[in-house]
């Protein structure tokens, strides 16, 4: 037999034996789990990102197992009843707002020192942000170049990319105003004025972009509106960080005592 046609055969034969072991374990349930992923991982590469689920933000499986046997304890919450994990997209908040009811019933000084660091932690995730905002100016550039020589549409790599650090963004700005009002939460104060709020709604206005960006001259002039919004909220970024960091350091004086030498009698 020819060496080519032996090596077809092995090959042949190795599939099959791959299809038969992958058939018996995707009838189980943490086989059925991990295909499952595999072919949404497929599924994703073939269609892009937009509109996928994060990975380890589903809520009817275990992150930790692969399990299904999960129980919902709140919204975006799991409780996995096969290895006990507990998470979900939504638990970093539920966390967050088990502690600040923890620390209802503590001292003031002490829910002042964990309000303190929780806004000086959301300065970090804003540093962190700044990142996103500057690739999102980079594509968006990079579109309105794009349209400005007619060779651009809606599935351009500059908006797609451009809508993902915009999606990203907006996620985090979630984060940024949730702990924001945790913290007012610790302080029994209303701290509405110090969240940071862009217009994400214009900047991810799809159905006008789809309808705007068939007409060449009045698409520019709605990318370039975007381009200019999201340079804007780079600005208006770094005023928030000043307003947290001012806040932070009025909570944190709040808290000290003073010296003796400060003491008048």
């Amino acid at each position: 037999m020819d060496p080519i046609e032996i090596l077809l055969e092995l090959v042949l034969a190795l599939v099959c034996l791959g299809f038969i072991a992958l058939t018996h374990y995707s009838k189980t349930r943490k086989g059925r789990a991990k295909v499952d992923a595999f072919f949404e991982s497929i599924s994703r590469s073939i269609h892009g990102s937009a509109g996928s689920v994060p990975n380890g933000s589903r809520e009817d499986v275990c992150i930790a197992c692969d399990s299904r046997d999960v129980t919902k304890v709140a919204d975006g919450v799991y409780r996995c009843n096969d290895c006990e994990y507990t998470g979900g997209p939504g638990y970093q908040a539920y966390s967050l707002a088990k502690q600040v009811e923890a620390l209802q019933s503590k001292p003031l000084a002490e829910r002042r020192k964990a309000a303190a660091s929780l806004l000086s932690d959301t300065t970090l995730l804003m540093t962190a942000l700044e990142g996103n905002i500057e690739a999102a100016i980079s594509w968006s550039k990079l579109d309105v170049s794009k349209i400005a020589d007619a060779v651009a549409d809606m599935d351009d790599v500059g908006e797609a990319e451009k809508r993902r650090e915009l999606y990203e963004i907006q996620e985090e700005i979630l984060r940024i105003n949730g702990n924001i009002e945790q913290a007012g939460k610790m302080l029994d104060e209303d701290l509405s004025d110090l969240f940071f709020e862009p217009d994400m709604e214009f900047m991810l206005s799809e159905v006008r972009a789809q309808r705007l960006r068939s007409t060449h001259r009045r698409g520019y002039r709605l990318e370039q509106k975007i381009h200019n919004e999201i340079i804007a909220m780079r600005d208006d970024l770094q005023h928030a960080k000043q307003r947290i960091r001012k806040k932070t350091a009025e909570v944190r004086s709040a808290n000290r005592r003073p010296s003796p030498r400060q003491l008048s009698f």
